[in-house]
């Protein structure tokens, strides 16, 4: 459940961060979703997620990611207000448009980027194989669609 006073700046005692961006068209009817190289973490499609460097925001992070695994350039539309748990993680996103591509392209880390309908992206989170994981995007997923819904 969305948290009104959510503040990306605070996570859950003890957990380490990570901040990510769910990317969508200018229509806002596809969803871009990265492919990360070999499978890494038994993800299929993922979003674009990392930690910040020092002295960095987590929105700036979430950007830099964006820029980095997405290989594009994103304006910020809101935040997603809920922390996403992992094993010994919090993540936080934000939903994003997106302002056109970046050179040279993907880092390392992703093998490939795709569009996706909100039904496919669904779809294609669905196939990581790791269940908190898999469970995880969806539930990110979902909290974007709120957020575009209500915005």
């Amino acid at each position: 459940m969305p948290d009104s006073h959510f503040d990306p700046r605070q996570p859950p005692t003890g957990d380490q961060v990570s901040y990510g961006i769910v990317l969508v068209d200018a229509a806002r009817e596809r969803v871009l979703l990265r492919k990360p190289t070999g499978g890494h973490l038994g993800y299929v499609w993922t979003f674009a997620k990392g930690q910040p460097d020092p002295g960095e925001s987590p929105e700036d992070t979430a950007v830099r990611e964006a820029r980095e695994e997405y290989g594009r350039l994103v304006r910020v539309i809101a935040p997603i207000p809920e922390w996403f748990g992992g094993t010994a993680w919090a993540n936080a996103f934000w939903l994003a448009e997106d302002a056109g591509p970046h050179a040279p392209g993907v880092d390392w880390e992703t093998e490939a980027t795709a569009w996706f309908t909100w039904d496919a992206a669904l779809d294609a989170l669905r196939e990581t194989r790791v269940a908190y994981r898999r469970d995880r995007d969806v539930q990110i997923l979902a909290a974007a669609r709120r957020v575009l819904r209500d915005e």
